[in-house]
């Protein structure tokens, strides 16, 4: 079997070290996007209850206007939390189908199973 060459081998290995990081960091902004979540859900909650006790409209209108710039801050606040990574999770989805089809390329006698082997194997060390 051909063995693949390590400078091949190597590039998965910084493509998955990279996604793991990143993985990590998307994980560690979830208790901050529930806790904007949490709160954009109060502030709904709290605009159902103004409207069935039927306030003033007018005190509705500006009270719902106030919690809906709220609302959307805190979802820009996620967007722009989030965003980066999962760009940084798509960059890495297409090196990683780039250098499979280089490799593919370069090593036509070994199998795509054959391929992944040799990859996870540097992977798991």
């Amino acid at each position: 079997m051909n063995r693949i060459n390590e400078r091949y081998l190597n590039e998965a290995v910084r493509i998955r070290e990279k996604y793991l990081k990143t993985m990590d960091e998307i994980v560690k902004e979830e208790k901050l996007i529930n806790d904007y979540k949490s709160k954009i859900q109060e502030l709904m909650n709290k605009n159902e209850i103004l409207v069935e006790n039927n306030q003033n409209k007018l005190d509705i209108r500006n009270e719902m206007k106030d919690d809906l710039s709220e609302i959307d801050t805190n979802i820009n606040k996620i967007v722009k939390k989030i965003e980066p990574l999962l760009k940084v999770v798509e960059q890495l989805q297409k090196e990683s189908s780039t250098l499979f089809t280089t490799i593919k390329d370069k090593y036509p006698n070994l199998s795509e199973e054959e391929i992944q082997e040799q990859v996870l194997s540097v992977i798991k060390r």
